[in-house]
């Protein structure tokens, strides 16, 4: 069992009426994905072995594919904010700011590449 199997767990024996769903991954390197929903509020976390625990909350009408809004690395951890947003029916937070090379890394550009594509210097 890995981790986001170990946290379905988690949360069903601490929430036995949310209902989950897990998604393996296409590729054995991708992310699994763990689609929870409680009393009509729902709670996405995406894992990797390699970045751990990202957690989203949808707003109604949002779209998806903007990444997770935060990012855990302890499985207990992930657990007790999960339960956190189904307790309070709040929304998680989003990060602030990224770093122009997280950028970069997500993109797949090296710095000549993003620089080409704003139209400055390197």
């Amino acid at each position: 069992m890995n981790s986001i199997e170990a946290l379905k767990r988690d949360l069903e024996s601490v929430l036995p009426a949310a209902e989950t769903k897990l998604r393996k991954p296409r590729k054995d390197t991708g992310p699994w994905w763990l689609d929870a929903t409680h009393d009509g509020h729902a709670v996405m976390i995406e894992w990797s072995p390699r970045r751990g625990f990202g957690i989203s909350t949808a707003e109604p009408g949002a779209g998806y594919g903007e990444g997770p809004d935060e990012i855990y690395t302890d499985r207990a951890e992930t657990s007790r904010r999960v339960i956190e947003l189904f307790a309070s029916r709040g929304r998680s937070v989003p990060p602030r700011e990224v770093t122009l090379r997280e950028l970069r890394a997500v993109l797949g550009f090296t710095q000549e590449q993003l620089a080409d594509r704003l139209g400055v210097q390197q």
